[in-house]
């Protein structure tokens, strides 16, 4: 297991414990791409693309020194010149584009001291022997992406899906789907192919039917989490309707599977109709005649998309001799297309920052940013801000990464002099960044999505930026620790960047005394079978220095009497919890259920007209209306999915974002879970922290990335059997940096105003 190296550093009084980076970082080179003049080329379509002679910058007058790259490979180019030997147009081919993270691909352009490699030609001139047909193969995806589940990757490892199908108790099946196929070319009759993909977390015998023009076809099969499953049928129409199946022979109550993509194979006429499309022909010695033909029409075989062959064809037909099916484009309106071309700005992250502190954010919000580096330089750190374009451009390739943001962070530890110890990510992320969802919310900077959650699957991973060893965070097992101390503040604007910025900076520089500065307040919901909460908080009360006041809220549906803390009335509960924020307190420690938008659940209240909507010790909303000033409590909330920033919603914060993010009060931090997560782990995270923050010294505040590290250590020391998975799916919204101001030993006494 890899073991946690701690420094000691004292800056301006303030002792800091932070991990150093792992022993046996390698150092991810960067792109020189990057630090180079260039210009980017974003496709957007699949296809010829095409960029015209005056968009093109010239290459020292030769325009064959124009080399095209995509991650780093070169890629062929065609130059095309008009009749009088002038350049017209730069051609080079594109398959699909778009990722994960990216709707788009990055080509880069770069002119140099030699010619780039070019798109070759070859004979394609029909012999006349054989005769030419006039039809082949369309090969296409339905695909919808309509639907996220985070337990199951799916065959393109996106965990979204096109729909998920359900049947129960043998009842006839109600849920189906409509999957249009939509081939460029006109049908030809014959054999129409179904490809139907997807995955499921049953293990019954799952059996889908699929109806095309009349015709039904089904297909069964043991239950798999991924699965491709073809049919044929001997013609078809425009749609295909798929339906799971009731499988009475296994005995199984219910079943379910979630529905990937429809792939067809079509024939097809070879009538163009005057635009560009792409087919596939038949192996053997083929001719194929071509009809319909947009002016200028150019030929190519793409089936090895990154070595693209011009044809050289006859005027309607050509001919091919092949031993596997070759992928042809004819090039034309809706296969040839215009992307668009920029200067890049040269940027350099090879020479070493030697930064301690590194902040990491868009540039839409260094400008907001500004004041929390002058205040952390003013409290002795080295401080680099780096653009999140500045490190897609260097280890991405142009494209959005968080794998691309792991490989500075790797860079950075394993080559710069000053060694970074602690990162904040600046903006808020999504797991849906290309919108399937349609609720639009921006990608600011990347949630890291890895399957880190025994029990939900996907999450956000945010500690795998900073656990250095291995090019992938889960590629080194007994590497789970993290290696730099981590934040993110998940704003969603500059100005409410600015916001955040002024409440951190007027917390870390109040000059107030108060009793609250040592009070540390407890909630817990009712116990259950996952575990009994208050009695938990009561060990972590036992461990505390009898200079700490401690407070608790415990709701409590069967609370006995002569235990004022416990209630069974929900609204009391609830507003306890909102006096213990405007009382305000060094910490605020919630252990119980949770969901994304609240903390607990505590049914509805006894009394009918009572508030029936506060049955929670906090809510989304709530938190956004405290008005607790700069008595602002450090947040530990030991539940399940209160810090999952990355789940999309119409509202676009959690409950724990919203307590940080709050200008009027709330939270100065959380630490809070993207994942679910047990009590028994999560008892050890508050424990490690909780203990390193009340042992501090005076006068030396840690910062909280160093509680939390302190935090992680007591899960990895005592956890191993069980919850290591809170190492991954536990993370900081907040500044890492920001002292945890604390203060023992301050009394407050209420006296009486006397009028003379």
């Amino acid at each position: 297991m890899k073991p946690l190296l701690l420094l000691a550093i004292t800056l301006m009084s303030v002792t800091l414990a932070a991990p150093g980076a792992a022993a046996n970082v390698s150092a991810p080179a960067p792109d020189p791409l990057a630090n180079r003049p260039a210009w980017t080329i974003r496709v957007a379509q699949a296809g010829i693309q095409s960029i015209s002679a005056p968009d093109l910058p010239a290459a020292s007058g030769d325009f064959s020194q124009l080399h095209l790259w995509r991650g780093g490979v070169a890629v062929p180019t065609e130059l095309r010149y008009d009749g009088g030997g002038i350049l017209s147009e730069l051609r080079f081919y594109a398959p699909s584009p778009g990722d994960r993270y990216n709707s788009a691909d990055t080509y880069w352009l770069t002119a140099e001291a030699t010619s780039g490699p070019a798109i070759s030609s070859r004979n394609a001139q029909p012999t006349g022997v054989p005769p030419c047909q006039g039809t082949a193969m369309a090969h296409g995806t339905w695909r919808l992406n309509a639907r996220y589940d985070s337990r199951l990757p799916g065959p393109d490892g996106d965990h979204y899906f096109s729909a998920e199908l359900k049947v129960a108790n043998a009842q006839p099946a109600t849920d189906t789907l409509t999957a249009t196929l939509s081939p460029d070319l006109p049908r030809a009759t014959g054999q129409i192919t179904l490809t139907l993909s997807g995955a499921s977390i049953f293990t019954a015998t799952h059996t889908l039917s699929v109806s095309l023009a009349g015709d039904v076809r089904s297909t069964s099969w043991p239950g798999t989490e991924v699965f491709s499953r073809s049919l044929s049928f001997p013609s078809g129409a425009g749609q295909a309707t798929v339906a799971l199946m009731p499988d009475a022979g296994s005995g199984a109550a219910i079943d379910s599977i979630h529905l990937d993509s429809v792939s067809w194979e079509i024939p097809v006429q070879l009538s163009f109709g005057g635009q560009g499309a792409a087919f596939v022909g038949e192996i053997g010695r083929r001719c194929y005649h071509l009809s319909g033909l947009p002016a200028g029409a150019a030929l190519y075989d793409v089936t090895d998309p990154a070595a693209p062959v011009r044809l050289l064809i006859g005027p309607d037909s050509f001919e091919m001799e092949v031993t596997t099916a070759h992928s042809y484009l004819l090039a034309g309106p809706g296969s040839l297309h215009t992307p668009t071309i920029s200067a890049h700005a040269p940027v350099d992250l090879a020479a070493p920052l030697n930064a301690q502190a590194i902040y990491i954010a868009p540039d839409a919000f260094v400008s907001a940013l500004a004041p929390l580096v002058a205040q952390r330089r003013s409290q002795g750190y080295s401080v680099a801000v780096v653009p999140t374009a500045a490190i897609y451009d260097t280890w991405g390739g142009g494209q959005v990464s968080p794998q691309a943001i792991r490989s500075f962070l790797r860079y950075a530890a394993a080559t710069w002099l000053v060694k970074p110890f602690a990162v904040t990510l600046v903006g808020d992320g999504t797991s849906d960044p290309r919108n399937y969802l349609g609720i639009g919310q921006t990608n600011w900077l990347p949630p890291y999505l890895a399957s880190v959650d025994p029990w939900i699957g996907e999450t956000a991973c945010e500690n795998c930026f900073v656990q250095l060893d291995g090019d992938g965070p889960l590629d080194a097992p007994d590497a789970i620790m993290p290696d730099l101390l981590l934040g993110r503040l998940p704003v969603k604007s500059a100005a409410e960047l600015g916001q955040l910025v002024q409440k951190i900076i007027a917390f870390e520089q109040a000059q107030d005394v108060g009793a609250w500065r040592g009070r540390a307040v407890y909630l817990a919901d009712n116990q259950d079978a996952a575990g009994d909460f208050a009695y938990t908080q009561d060990q972590s009360i036992g461990r505390m220095p009898a200079t700490v006041a401690a407070s608790r809220i415990y709701y409590d549906p069967a609370a006995p009497a002569g235990e004022p803390w416990r209630t069974r009335d929900p609204l009391l509960a609830f507003q306890r919890t909102l006096d213990a924020f405007d009382g305000g307190a060094a910490t605020l420690s919630f252990m119980g259920h949770g969901q994304p938008y609240q903390w607990a659940y505590t049914g509805p209240p006894s009394d009918p007209s009572a508030p029936q909507d506060r049955q929670y010790l906090m809510s989304v909303d709530f938190a956004s209306d405290l008005t607790n000033g700069t008595r602002l409590p450090i947040v530990l909330s030991m539940t399940c999915l209160t810090g999952a920033f990355q789940v999309p919603s119409l509202r676009g914060t959690t409950v724990d974002e919203a307590l940080l993010l709050n200008p009027r009060g709330g939270a100065i931090a959380v630490w809070s879970s993207s994942g679910a997560g047990i009590l028994y782990g999560h008892d050890a995270l508050q424990q490690g922290f909780l203990d390193a923050l009340w042992a501090a010294p005076p006068g030396t505040p840690p910062t909280l990335g160093a509680l939390t590290m302190a935090g992680y250590q007591q899960v990895f020391a005592t956890r191993r059997g069980c919850c290591l998975d809170a190492l991954r799916t536990y993370a900081l919204l907040g500044d890492p940096l920001t002292p945890a101001r604390v203060q023992t030993g301050v009394r407050e006494l209420a006296l009486p105003l006397v009028r003379r």
